[in-house]
């Protein structure tokens, strides 16, 4: 602390003892308090300094009588005679001789007994401060301090309304409970965890370590480094082992603990009333009743909101993003239109059925500037031998020969014109929910950095879906007319999974690319493999990107 600082804080410390402090220093005072443990002692020092002093000023002075009021508090005159004290010279005192004389037996009469007005004022005062100080550490409720930060907030809103849901806003331990009326929040912990809470939800903040939830749902990621994190629920107790979990809190005070990675410990019973723990493990899902009975409940992975950003309007709850959705415009949950179709040859992008028919390649990289996570098209031809493959001029030399003509366009519709006659796609009888339909001959390469963003920021890890060649597309069984085509899956322009010859009537295989951060294209290929297009109908069923 700084000379002048030091300054500062004796002349409140002053101005206490002689109580003539204002409730704005008052105020300042329990800051600083709350804010440094080690001002205690830096008081009680104080005050031992203010009681010697006064107790030598009264042997100077003798009575109070003549002291005014402003020389009590000149705090300056305080500083002057401690210094002058602590460094005056010795004064040196000549020793008289000693002359022996007879002993003297005297008759000792007593005096009444006088009391020094300023000793025993000094003594009162100090015994004032500290009384007060006692007061001040026992009863006093200590000051608010942030715990947590609120680091996103999705169309939130608090009941009563005074709270402020701002992103960056800080929040405090002592607020008592809050409720959160609609939508959601996440929040950042000073203990490193964060939380995100979805309204309608009643919690408290009791620490930067500490949640109590008292109704409503939220999603715990707690990092290694802040292990020990606890939820405190009406009748149970969840302490973090380095975990992401959720919790919901039912009116009356039951509690269901979804655990889905790391490991927690699950106490149950009422705060002070707890009964033996259990082990929860990644994968396993417990539920506490009224009567602190657990039982083992069904995990439900999305169930809870695990990740928000309100800029891009991204809410997840750990689901996969759906290929066919994100290429209908939607955000891979569901939003986008069901039929879109993209032209091989021109990079086109259309929410209509397209001419379906035979056309010739032209050798070209058709960028494709409707959706941003599509890098672009192309017709696959080995007789070209470089082929572009992406925007940015990367190109793969080891496509196949082909007939360089392609069919219809690459689309997620799940119904074609055959002969004009419209049919419906069907495996092994099913029409799927959700498909990536792509005749032989044409080529698209995804942009994984944009599928990121479109993610917000979450890894993606793995490319996954059935493929087959539907058993409608026929309209007849002769030996010329079966389909087979080859697929080719690229990263980055190298081959990463090469599938031959794949025929009708097979069973649906089952397609899975695992992707790493630093990957930046992801090119889907399909040719023929016998220079004829005729019923190439290549169709990925339930495409996704596996999110983490």
């Amino acid at each position: 602390m700084s000379k002048n600082n030091n300054h500062q804080m004796d002349n409140l410390f002053l101005k206490l003892l002689e109580n003539c402090i204002s409730d704005s220093e008052i105020e300042k005072l329990d800051r600083l308090f709350s804010d440094n443990a080690g001002l205690v002692d830096d008081y009680c020092e104080f005050v031992k300094n203010y009681t010697a002093l006064k107790m030598k000023l009264s042997d100077e002075v003798g009575n109070i009588d003549g002291i005014e009021e402003q020389d009590v508090i000149d705090l300056e005159f305080w500083r002057d005679a401690s210094e002058y004290e602590k460094n005056a010279p010795a004064i040196e005192i000549e020793k008289p001789l000693l002359v022996r004389e007879p002993i003297k037996m005297l008759k000792i009469e007593k005096s009444p007994r006088t009391v020094n007005k300023f000793s025993l004022c000094s003594a009162m005062i100090s015994v004032a401060a500290v009384i007060i100080l006692l007061v001040y550490m026992q009863y006093i409720p200590p000051a608010a301090s942030t715990v947590a930060v609120i680091a996103d907030s999705m169309n939130a809103k608090w009941a009563p309304s005074e709270f402020s849901t701002e992103i960056g806003g800080r929040l405090w331990d002592n607020e008592g409970i809050r409720c959160l009326q609609k939508g959601m929040i996440k929040i950042v912990f000073n203990y490193r965890a964060e939380v995100i809470i979805e309204g309608p939800a009643e919690f408290e903040l009791e620490s930067s370590e500490k949640i109590h939830l008292y109704s409503g749902r939220l999603y715990a990621t707690v990092p290694k480094g802040a292990t020990g994190f606890i939820v405190q629920t009406p009748y149970s107790t969840v302490i973090d082992l380095g975990t992401e979990f959720g919790v919901e809190v039912d009116i009356d005070g039951s509690t269901d603990v979804h655990m889905l990675k790391g490991k927690a410990s699950l106490i149950p019973g009422k705060t002070g009333n707890k009964e033996e723990g259990v082990g929860l493990l990644a994968g396993q899902a417990k539920s506490v009743n009224t009567r602190s009975k657990v039982d083992n409940i069904e995990l439900l992975e999305n169930r809870f909101v695990r990740h928000i950003n309100s800029q891009k309007g991204f809410v997840w709850r750990g689901e996969d993003l759906s290929l066919t959705d994100l290429l209908g415009r939607g955000n891979g949950f569901g939003t986008g239109v069901p039929v879109m179709e993209i032209d091989p040859l021109t990079g086109g992008w259309s929410n209509r059925n397209l001419q379906q028919m035979s056309r010739e390649g032209n050798g070209q990289f058709w960028q494709v500037h409707n959706l941003s996570f599509v890098d672009g098209v192309f017709v696959p031809n080995g007789l070209l031998g470089q082929v572009q493959i992406a925007s940015n001029g990367l190109s793969f030399d080891d496509f196949p020969m082909t007939s360089n003509e392609t069919y219809a366009s690459i689309g997620t519709d799940k119904y074609f014109y055959d002969h004009g006659v419209l049919k419906t796609l069907t495996m092994n009888g099913i029409v799927p929910d959700s498909i990536l339909l792509m005749h032989s001959n044409c080529g698209i390469t995804f942009d994984l950095n944009e599928l990121r963003e479109l993610a917000a920021g979450r890894a993606i890890e793995k490319f996954q879906a059935k493929y087959g060649i539907p058993e409608t597309v026929f309209l007849e069984t002769q030996s010329d007319k079966i389909a087979s085509v080859d697929i080719y899956v690229l990263i980055d322009g190298i081959k990463e999974r090469v599938i031959k010859n794949v025929f009708y009537r097979e069973r649906m295989s089952i397609l899975e690319i695992d992707l790493d951060q630093d990957d930046r294209f992801l090119t889907l290929c399909v040719t023929d493999n016998n220079l004829s297009t005729r019923y190439d109908w290549l169709t990925f069923i339930d495409p996704i990107f596996d999110v983490e």
